[in-house]
């Protein structure tokens, strides 16, 4: 297995709970992971070009959600779907809160073939 990694993709999102966040935006950190088979080749054409991953969330990013983990669900599910790999989604941000802390984050990671448990 191989991994393609784009870290600490930086983009501005209007997403959030508070008006603030909503409003006036802040910026959104993303760590992006493509798991799978790569090409042997030595050919942009066989491989993911990594470009367009950062377009495609860039594209998703400029939507809306109240909760990070929805974003970074909606990030996931795009790019697994998009280009048939296993997806690592990492979102982060500095909330508007009036608490000090580093940053608030959401990981989702689902692989293509994870079994799925259901509550009856």
């Amino acid at each position: 297995m191989e991994k393609l990694v784009i870290k600490g993709l930086k983009l501005w999102g209007y997403h959030g709970i508070e008006e603030k966040e909503k409003k006036e935006g802040q910026e959104f950190i993303f760590d992006i992971e493509l798991i799978g088979d790569f090409p042997k080749e030595d050919s942009l054409e066989k491989t993911i070009d990594y470009l367009e991953v950062i377009k495609e969330v860039e594209r998703i990013n400029k939507g809306s959600c109240l909760l990070i983990e929805t974003l970074a669900r909606k990030i996931k599910d795009n790019l697994s779907s998009k280009f048939g790999q296993e997806v690592n989604v990492y979102v982060k941000k500095i909330p508007k809160i009036n608490y000090s802390l580093e940053y608030v984050s959401a990981e989702i990671y689902n692989p293509l073939n994870a079994i799925k448990i259901t509550k009856k």
